[in-house]
C-alpha cells in the first residue's frame, strides 16, 4: 500500500456538500478539514506547549482576551505558525500538496483561519 493510499485511509470522513463550491473551497472541505479533525489532539498540544513556553497564563485571560491570544500566536509567531501548519502539510498526499503549492498563499490564509477557529472553539471558555 502508497503512502498516500494510507494516508487517505486514515482520514475522517466529513460530510461537508461541496459539489458547487470553488476549487479552493473543496480542497479545504474534502482535504484540510479533515486532516485538521485528525490532527487535533495534536494540535492542542502543540498550542498549549506554545502557551506554556511563553508564560501566557490563558485560563487567566477573559473570553476575549483568549481569542485575541490565539489570532495573534498563529499570526504573529511565525515558528508556532509554521509547526501547526507544517503538522497539517505533512499529512497531504503528492497530488494534494502540489494542488497546496499551485496556491500556496491563499491556502495558508485558510488553513491559518481554520486553525485559528479549531482552537478558538476549543479552547476559549464561555463568558
Amino acid at each position: 500500500m502508497s503512502r498516500d493510499s494510507q494516508l487517505l485511509n486514515v482520514r475522517p470522513t466529513l460530510h461537508i456538500d461541496s459539489e458547487s463550491a470553488l476549487p479552493e473551497e473543496q480542497f479545504q472541505n474534502q482535504t484540510l478539514r479533515p486532516i485538521l479533525k485528525l490532527q487535533n489532539d495534536l494540535l492542542l498540544v502543540i498550542f498549549e506547549s506554545f502557551l506554556a513556553e511563553k508564560s501566557i497564563h490563558f485560563e487567566r485571560l477573559t473570553a476575549f482576551q483568549q481569542r485575541v491570544s490565539i489570532e495573534n500566536a498563529i499570526k504573529k509567531d511565525l515558528p508556532v505558525r509554521h509547526t501547526l501548519i507544517g503538522c497539517i502539510m505533512g499529512l497531504l498526499t503528492k497530488a494534494e500538496y502540489e494542488t497546496f503549492l499551485a496556491n500556496r498563499l491563499a491556502y495558508n490564509k485558510r488553513l491559518t483561519a481554520l486553525i485559528i477557529s479549531r482552537l478558538t472553539d476549543q479552547l476559549v471558555k464561555a463568558q
